[in-house]
């Protein structure tokens, strides 16, 4: 409504009409309803449902890292750096996009999403596990090395996961989340642990003075992220290394960017 009044004044300004009918209008508008965040012990509930390793790994990875879908489903093997606890997103093919039906790879969203992710040692064990299983060269791929679509992944195995089955009187975890939002969880835990949301750097901007308004915690303490354990079933499949069981705070992935977050 701003940019159609800012045009019509310029409009009346050029004498190009007589009047702005955006004159003396307001616009009352609402704040979006807030989403949904999820605990750490409700991520790994989700993650035990879905029944493909792969996807329980990239659920907990969107978790523990913040990283948006395009980022997850277009992470290519040589963008990991396990080795050194590090994900890297690439500048020029980090994301996957889909335009009009077609995939392809592309710069992230924004200049600050190009970054280092330190993860977990956990997260780490479970990643390897993934990129061992397969030669394709992204991380998160489907059976014969194609690339994920986002409503393909949520109908098959995040919806059924979060929203329960009332014909197997399977109940819902968080009724309507979206993957998207274990964004905002991760952002969220970040603020529960007193970790900044960035850190200077060249490609991130100083940490907010003051806590989001929308994102404050939610959580009561002994839920948080560095309490819990990683889901039973990730790492248990015949033929995986099963992750040594982390130190009581090693499961933070908000401790792990030493000095950078995962969501700029």
């Amino acid at each position: 409504m701003s940019l159609l009044g800012l045009l019509l004044r310029e409009a009346v300004a050029d004498e190009r009409l007589g009047f702005s009918p955006c004159q003396g209008v307001r616009i009352l508008t609402r704040h979006p309803a807030e989403r949904p965040t999820a605990t750490a012990g409700q991520v790994n509930r989700i993650a035990e449902r879905i029944s493909r390793h792969s996807d329980q790994v990239l659920v907990i990875t969107a978790a523990y890292t913040g990283m948006r879908w395009g980022e997850l489903a277009g992470l290519a093997k040589k963008n990991t750096h396990l080795g050194d606890c590090l994900i890297r997103i690439h500048p020029e093919h980090g994301a996957l996009h889909e335009v009009r039906g077609t995939l392809y790879l592309g710069p992230p969203k924004t200049t600050a999403a190009v970054r280092d992710i330190h993860l977990p040692p956990f997260l780490t064990e479970l990643l390897q596990t993934v990129i061992d299983s397969h030669d394709h060269p992204l991380v998160f791929c489907g059976a014969r090395g194609a690339f994920l679509r986002r409503s393909s992944m949520s109908r098959r195995a995040w919806r059924p996961a979060v929203n329960g089955d009332p014909a197997t009187r399977t109940p819902p975890i968080i009724e309507n989340l979206h993957l998207h939002d274990l964004r905002h969880t991760h952002k969220t835990w970040l603020i529960e642990n007193d970790i900044p949301r960035s850190s200077p750097s060249p490609q991130t901007r100083p940490p907010p003075t003051r806590r989001p308004r929308r994102l404050q915690p939610r959580h009561p303490r002994h839920d948080r992220p560095h309490h819990q354990q990683p889901p039973s079933t990730l790492g248990s499949h015949p033929h995986r290394r099963q992750p040594p069981p982390p130190a009581s705070r090693g499961l933070t992935a908000p401790h792990a960017h030493s000095g950078r977050a995962g969501a700029p």
